[in-house]
């Protein structure tokens, strides 16, 4: 980053200001002492200790677990020795109040007046691993359901994401369900066809629809299947959700 750039250069002004604007947490480390020859404001903020405290303590009074502190000297000896690649860790971080945090590390070292000093560039991803989490987590309760479950991208008719009753109920692997998109599975439906009936999801909005929908299967057996279909905004996309349920023997 620009700060590297600053530190070899030997552009101290430019170097703290780099490291006092940044949004990450930054640290700048002795890595023969286990001093912190400066951090900036978030890094304060993501210990959750003073940064007066920090440049004082250094990483023993931050670390206090010497086990931690055994494993930075290692890492710190392997970035040195692999300079100028950084290394990339992603570590819990223990704060004072018992808290911890999910931290990705990106260690850098760099020969700066006859010595090494190490620039870690720390960022929390305790939130997106939750939210990955959690993800994992839905896809796991959706692939279990007993209903076929499907997301569909309505801008290119290909699927997002398949549960196994989808593969059971078009007696298809998932590679081959994935491989064959909306088109290819639905061959009655044509592009404008499909186009205009996401179109219309995305215009009603939350609201879903029900219908029945025939589904031929490769060995020549059809189902009669009830789906409902909605859309869906998520971030920047719409996606059409489809949850269809096998009804050949209720409607016999």
């Amino acid at each position: 980053g620009g700060y590297v750039t600053a530190v070899v250069r030997g552009d101290v002004a430019a170097v703290k200001a780099a490291i006092d604007a940044a949004p990450d947490a930054i640290l700048v480390i002795d890595p023969a002492t286990l001093d912190y020859i400066d951090v900036n404001e978030a890094a304060a903020q993501l210990t959750a200790l003073p940064r007066a405290r920090m440049l004082a303590s250094g990483i023993t009074g931050v670390f206090q677990d010497e086990e931690a502190r055994r494993h930075l000297r290692e890492v710190y000896a392997k970035v040195i020795a692999q300079s100028p690649q950084p290394d990339i860790e992603t570590r819990p971080l223990r704060r004072p109040d018992g808290s911890e945090r999910m931290v990705e590390a990106t260690r850098r070292a760099v020969r700066v007046d006859d010595r090494w000093i190490i620039v870690s560039v720390n960022r929390d991803i305790t939130q997106r691993l939750a939210a990955q989490a959690q993800l994992e987590l839905l896809l796991a309760a959706v692939d279990a359901a007993p209903d076929a479950i499907a997301v569909v991208d309505p801008d290119t008719f290909q699927y997002v994401h398949v549960n196994d009753a989808v593969c059971r109920l078009h007696g298809l692997p998932l590679q081959e369900v994935m491989k064959r998109g909306m088109l290819g599975m639905f061959p009655q439906f044509t592009p404008q066809l499909l186009r205009q009936r996401y179109d219309d999801l995305i215009a009603m909005a939350p609201q879903a629809v029900s219908e029945e929908r025939v589904v031929r299967r490769p060995d020549g057996s059809t189902i009669l299947t009830e789906a409902v279909r909605r859309a869906a905004r998520v971030g920047d996309r719409w996606l059409v959700i489809s949850v269809a349920r096998d009804i050949t023997q209720r409607k016999a």
